[in-house]
């Protein structure tokens, strides 16, 4: 049964290959991660990646983005669909300065994969992929085995709220086979009165065109997973779940009046899992690695203030208070239309400024005024949950450069 899935999802890709050609995208190939700055806060690593693997590259837009953000990264893209490397040769002629990429054909489940792409990779991106695989435990497995012990994972997965879930029981009672996309005047009037049911938002899925929904919607075979059975898939591969993009956008109005203390003393991932829970995501935008997170003594004070904060790439965005200030820093997301205004009595900024990942929080903050126990862990779980800071347990090394 597995085999003749897989089989039959490859020929899908054969025929229409994924994702669609256009000059707009050929002139600039779309970023499809979330921002590095927030990978390399959630998951510290090799700054800038030397090595980097495309898990399943479709046509090569995604290397081609990756070889502009990374001009001198070593970057291997693979896919199984014959017809897809193919066109990705093609347009790597049409674009010199794109040319140092080495597409391959491969299997991310096959036993060689190893073999074929050599070597370990320092980052890792798997966009649109595992969801459309019959077994993507071997997959993952696979790509675990391919990480450096400090590499990252990106994972781009379909969730339980993937519009798919809903419109492949819909479709049915109108007599269409979801197997493989049919097209045809009659599939588009159906299609343009289903998104006219549910609003503008998924009006808006038309437009991306046949090849986006011959892959999203048609198929024999699209894993619509809650985020928790991804979280144990991987889990079972050997990954640590680091961070959830989409995750922090969901928290602001906790964050925002305060309530977020009810959620200590959990890890991101964890909140992560947990929001899923009560409002399933379409899409899980996941950063994995093969060593779990440091997990802070959240509910123990003194044993706090013995481990070691240390600023992440999200300071890149900041400006440090002029002295004598007492606004501490304003955090923005225009994409969600929100900010945070920070304030402090000044012990905030200390902290902030001594975070190199050397010296404990009590060392920090010896020389300043006392701070209540239960003030500092609020504090401090705010950075953290505003991926700011991260923290390293008594006696483990520091790795990585801090942000000045």
């Amino acid at each position: 049964m597995g085999t003749d899935v897989a089989q039959k999802v490859r020929a899908a890709y054969e025929l229409r290959p994924y994702p669609a050609i256009s000059r707009a995208t050929l002139r600039r190939p779309p970023w499809r991660l979330p921002p590095w700055e927030w990978i390399q806060s959630v998951a510290p690593g090799p700054q800038p990646p030397r090595r980097i693997l495309v898990a399943g590259c479709g046509t090569g837009l995604e290397a081609f983005a990756l070889r502009r953000a990374f001009p001198e990264a070593e970057i291997i893209a693979v896919d199984f669909a014959a017809h897809s490397i193919r066109i990705a040769h093609r347009l790597q002629r049409r674009l010199p300065r794109l040319r140092k990429i080495r597409f391959l054909r491969a299997d991310l489940t096959s036993d060689q994969l190893q073999r074929r792409i050599g070597g370990e990779f320092d980052f890792i991106s798997c966009h649109g992929v595992m969801s459309y695989l019959p077994a993507p435990i071997r997959a993952l497995r696979n790509l675990a085995r391919a990480l450096t012990p400090t590499g990252r994972l990106y994972l781009g997965v379909n969730g339980q709220g993937h519009f798919s879930e809903n419109w492949r029981q819909f479709l049915p009672a109108f007599d269409f086979a979801m197997a493989r996309w049919p097209g045809g005047a009659r599939l588009w009037r159906h299609l343009d009165f289903t998104a006219a049911l549910l609003g503008e938002d998924f009006v808006r899925i038309l437009q991306h065109g046949p090849s986006y929904l011959a892959s999203d919607l048609f198929g024999p075979l699209i894993h619509n997973f809650a985020l928790r059975e991804w979280i144990e898939i991987c889990r079972q591969a050997g990954l640590h779940l680091r961070g959830c993009d989409g995750a922090q956008r969901r928290l602001w109005p906790a964050i925002n009046d305060g309530s977020y203390e009810l959620l200590l003393p959990r890890r991101r991932g964890e909140i992560a899992e947990l929001l899923d829970t009560l409002s399933p995501a379409g899409f899980h935008a996941l950063i994995f690695s093969r060593q779990p997170e440091a997990v802070p003594p959240w509910k123990n004070a003194a044993a706090l203030l013995r481990w070691r904060p240390l600023r992440t790439e999200r300071f890149r965005r900041f400006k440090w208070p002029a002295a004598g200030s007492r606004r501490l820093f304003r955090f923005e997301n225009k994409a969600a239309n929100i900010s945070l205004e920070l304030r402090g009595a000044g012990w905030e900024v200390a902290l902030l400024r001594g975070s190199d990942g050397e010296h404990s929080v009590s060392q920090i903050l010896a020389s300043l005024p006392r701070v209540s126990g239960a003030a500092l862990r609020s504090q401090l779980y705010l950075f953290y949950l505003l991926d700011l800071l991260n923290f390293l347990p008594p006696g483990q090394p520091a790795k990585g450069s801090v942000v000045a």
